[in-house]
């Protein structure tokens, strides 16, 4: 199951493990019920000021650092079905995204300078409600690169994409499994978010052949088993 964030419901969890401003991948699934100008993912504290993944009232993807700077994709999220959003932010002055595994947009255009505190998945902002479904949020200190960008694309778990980078790890199988698998940290629900159906994942029995540490890839897909037989 996924996490359900229609109308305003949030999560967030209050740490930043990045960096001020923050130098992270991330990687999400969004199932979009409306056209319209939504954030989905980013970590920030003012408003207007964060790094974030958003889908706009055009229809495109965009990787924002602050409301003046931002890449968009040349292709388009279709509605009422999954999504895969891909973006890299490198600080104040560069990012990149990516929909569905197509074309890499990029952008080094400053932001506005600002408070990276929490986590945020969904936008407590009316403007900038998030107006569908959430699933697989993950979160790397580094960028990935091509082939792994379409591996997360076709669906296989981010626990064997570059594990040993892989920071922030929240499924969002339900609304009552809201910790994250890699530090334990949990996430805090607003506006009571509700379980939604789950995007399908394919979880790799052999994770080297995408990695470069296939010794650690091996230890993570052992964790990740236990964790879901407990």
């Amino acid at each position: 199951m996924a996490c359900n964030l229609n109308a305003g419901k949030t999560l967030h969890a209050g740490s930043n493990p990045f960096g001020s401003p923050p130098t992270f991948a991330v990687s999400c699934w969004v199932y979009p019920l409306a056209q319209a100008q939504q954030a989905v993912v980013g970590i920030g504290e003012a408003l207007g000021n964060w790094s974030w993944l958003a889908l706009t009232a055009g229809g495109k993807v965009r990787a924002y650092r602050s409301s003046i700077a931002w890449a968009e994709t040349a292709n388009s999220y279709a509605l009422q079905s999954w999504n895969h959003l891909y973006g890299y932010f490198a600080g104040n002055s560069y990012r990149e995204v990516a929909l569905n595994g197509g074309p890499l947009a990029s952008s080094s255009t400053t932001g506005m300078s600002g408070q990276f505190v929490r986590t945020w998945i969904g936008d407590p902002n009316s403007s900038w409600y998030l107006q569908g479904w959430v699933a697989e949020v993950a979160c790397w200190d580094q960028t990935l690169t091509a082939d792994e960008r379409a591996a997360l694309a076709r669906g296989l778990s981010p626990l064997v994409v570059r594990p040993h980078r892989l920071i922030r790890y929240w499924p969002l199988l339900n609304v009552e499994r809201l910790r994250c698998l890699t530090s334990g940290e949990l996430l805090l629900p607003s506006g009571g978010p509700t379980t939604a159906r789950h995007v399908p994942v394919v979880q790799a029995s052999r994770p080297q052949l995408v990695l470069s540490q296939p010794a650690v890839a091996s230890w993570w897909w052992r964790q990740f088993v236990l964790r879901q037989a407990s």
